[in-house]
């Protein structure tokens, strides 16, 4: 679980920006937020859900970016003599043009541990990774990597007390953290690796992003009958007309493929559309029900099709537990679909695990009092000079609990809203 997330000089955030998901002292909405233990450590008040709110193109989009670029650099590090892909620095400021990018997150990892993970990067140098842990409810240091400007290829990193203090190598452009993911087994540091690629970052306006996840989930929801029969449920309950979603895996003698046709490419093509996909409707003769009949979900509505891939990717993470970040979430769904989904992680019946939602969104309906705290509702905004802006309404002084955020946000009490000039023509 997610306790905080900072990131300076990526994109549009310039100085350092701050998502916290930290619940604050207030009672309101219990059932947004529970107590996480912490080994040997007071618990800490952590919120279910973040719901960012901004206009076009203030950068509310760059903090979900910079998480997943963090998971790009874990899960596919640069080999020798390559660029790091994942830098991509404010441009606006000609120092900070070739300065490092810094990602810093504070979670919950093995054993109900706080962990500190910090990476600072420029587009061909790890300068420093941090990875520090409290074990007792004090902080100790699994290694601290602090690179010099020796031009040297290769970074020889000493471990802290706890792991010996033995020696690791990796290259200058690659973080040392993936090496104990396969290379080198550890019982705490492959744990905090399993964990950070556990999050996941989808953006919702991505068609091929939803593919990608669609293949994922439809896997998964045939291997679990329970959670496909919970997916039926919320299908059914929604409102759209269909009774559930049929899943159905194909044999590779289902496909009809010419002698000639290359065998990589039928393995692709096997391997994509193994499961085929289809709506239950009900079939009516003269006004009577008399069976029902599958349509395939590409031929239902883009909303639809959203509302599978991403209903179904909730329950998963709701059962596997951790973070899920999603961009747009609003995409192409009806604003009480989007609500119906945001309830589903603040009910303990549906989200026992306290998995955690962050997102973007345009949906004010959202932004209800009676629906998300002060603390869950966050702001992205640029400055004249093009750099984008973190705060919460938790910020604002005389705003209560019982205050509708909407209508004062709508009037532009918190900022955060497009200043739209209507064209002379």
């Amino acid at each position: 679980m997610i306790i905080e997330f900072k990131v300076s000089n990526f994109r549009s955030i310039r100085e350092e920006v701050v998502l916290s998901m930290v619940a604050e002292p207030s009672k309101s909405k219990e059932m947004n937020f529970w107590e996480q233990p912490l080994s040997n450590s007071d618990p800490v008040r952590l919120l279910k859900i973040a719901a960012i709110y901004g206009p076009n193109a203030a950068g509310k989009s760059n903090l979900l970016r910079a998480m997943y670029n963090l998971g790009r650099m874990l899960g596919y590090p640069s080999r020798a003599g390559e660029d790091i892909l994942e830098y991509d620095p404010f441009l606006f400021d000609p120092e900070t043009r070739t300065a490092p990018t810094t990602f810093d997150l504070t979670f919950i990892g093995l054993d109900n541990i706080k962990f500190r993970y910090k990476v600072k990067f420029d587009a061909t140098v790890i300068w420093e990774e941090l990875l520090e842990y409290y074990p007792q409810g004090s902080k100790r240091t699994c290694y601290h990597r602090i690179q010099d400007e020796n031009g040297e290829s290769i970074s020889t990193i000493r471990m802290g007390n706890d792991f010996k203090n033995r020696k690791v190598k990796v290259l200058v452009n690659q973080l040392l953290l993936p090496k104990f993911g396969d290379d080198e087994p550890d019982e705490i540091l492959s744990s905090v690796y399993v964990s950070l690629r556990k999050i996941l970052v989808v953006n919702a306006c991505s068609d091929l992003t939803l593919r990608v996840v669609q293949r994922w989930v439809t896997s998964s929801l045939n291997a679990n009958k329970e959670l496909h029969a919970r997916l039926d449920e919320i299908i059914r309950g929604v409102d759209i007309r269909i009774n559930g979603i049929q899943i159905v895996e194909q044999n590779e003698e289902d496909y009809h493929f010419p002698k000639e046709f290359p065998e990589e490419e039928k393995s692709r093509i096997v391997r994509e559309f193994r499961f085929q996909v289809s709506g239950l409707h009900n079939v009516y003769k003269n006004g009577n029900l008399i069976g029902t009949d599958s349509l395939p979900l590409d031929k239902e509505s883009h909303g639809t099709n959203t509302l599978f891939i991403l209903a179904g990717l909730i329950l998963l993470k709701m059962k596997d537990g951790g973070t899920l970040f999603v961009d747009e979430l609003d995409a192409s769904l009806h604003p009480d679909l989007t609500r119906m989904l945001v309830q589903l992680y603040q009910d303990e019946n549906t989200n026992p695990g306290n998995a955690q939602l962050i997102f973007t969104t345009h949906d004010t309906n959202l932004m209800d009092s009676g629906l998300l705290r002060k603390d869950q509702i966050w702001f992205a905004d640029k400055n004249e000079l093009g750099e984008t802006d973190f705060y919460s309404l938790q910020d604002f002084e005389g705003v209560r609990e019982t205050t509708p955020f909407d209508k004062w946000y709508s009037a532009g009490k918190f900022g955060a809203k497009p200043n739209i000039k209507s064209p002379a023509f």
